[in-house]
């Protein structure tokens, strides 16, 4: 066994599995445990850890820091009483990720399936529970804990995901690099398209290999068959590179899986 192998070992046995499910088991917090939360933080702190157009304030979980509490601002707007903002019909957090199947959404899909996101759990009256990452690393543009490069993770998610914006990622305790605000609700993304090409699938595939990057096209396909959803962007880039896919069970780079090896 190489080095490379042995220190990969060493970090797999650090994942534990099913995040979802010990997000499920904290306390529940009511309208009174969230407001108590916001007015009890100084406002930097509620800045340095998120707000935004979508969510109104990110902080730890009250009961287990290594989980953070987000409140979309419609949310924020039922507990607190406070006017309801107006495009908020915009940035409703029950049709953030589409319907469910099997009792997933389409980005825990993606989590699953070894995309570098960070998906999230609603719980309570609509907030949402995230697994804790460091938000303020920083990209030294090479491997940190022999993870792939920041660049190669955003490559990951070209026509699937827009806003990818270096305020959206975090790297979790394995050295993954994650997004951590996927809005599927924002515009398509508008990442290179190859359409002058012969073969624009091929080409794509072409693009990838030089990562080392095979994408499950099929397995996500899949899955987007059987749910409602508005990413007809990412649906038409799976269909155009999965003939020249390996189609792989997880998203691999030379032949690993990283991100199923996180949190």
């Amino acid at each position: 066994m190489s080095s490379f192998d042995a220190a990969w070992d060493s970090i797999a046995k650090e994942w534990t599995p099913g995040w979802r499910y010990r997000a499920a088991a904290l306390p529940t917090l009511g309208k009174k445990d969230l407001l108590g939360m916001f007015n009890d933080q100084p406002f930097e702190k509620i800045k340095d850890y998120g707000q935004g157009q979508t969510m109104h304030w990110v902080l730890p979980h009250p009961n287990n820091d290594n989980f953070m509490v987000k409140v979309p601002r419609s949310i924020f707007a039922d507990i607190s009483g406070f006017e309801r903002p107006m495009y908020e019909p915009e940035f409703d957090p029950a049709e953030r990720f589409g319907t469910d199947w099997r009792g997933k959404n389409l980005i825990q899909e993606m989590e699953d399936l070894g995309f570098p996101v960070a998906s999230e759990q609603m719980a309570g009256d609509g907030y949402l529970v995230q697994p804790r990452l460091e938000i303020d690393h920083p990209d030294f543009g090479k491997n940190w804990k022999g993870r792939p490069r920041k660049g190669v993770a955003d490559m990951l998610l070209e026509h699937a995901i827009s806003d990818r914006g270096s305020s959206n990622w975090g790297i979790d305790q394995t050295g993954n690099w994650r997004m951590l605000d996927v809005d599927l609700g924002l515009s398509d993304p508008s990442d290179y398209w190859p359409s002058s090409a012969e073969n624009i699938g091929e080409t794509l595939q072409q693009g990838l290999d030089k990562w080392g990057i095979q994408l499950p096209a099929n397995r996500l396909l899949n899955f987007m068959s059987n749910i409602d959803h508005n990413s007809k962007s990412l649906q038409h880039y799976l269909e155009t590179i999965e003939p020249y896919s390996d189609n792989p069970d997880k998203v691999e780079v030379d032949g690993k899986s990283p991100w199923s090896e996180g949190y």
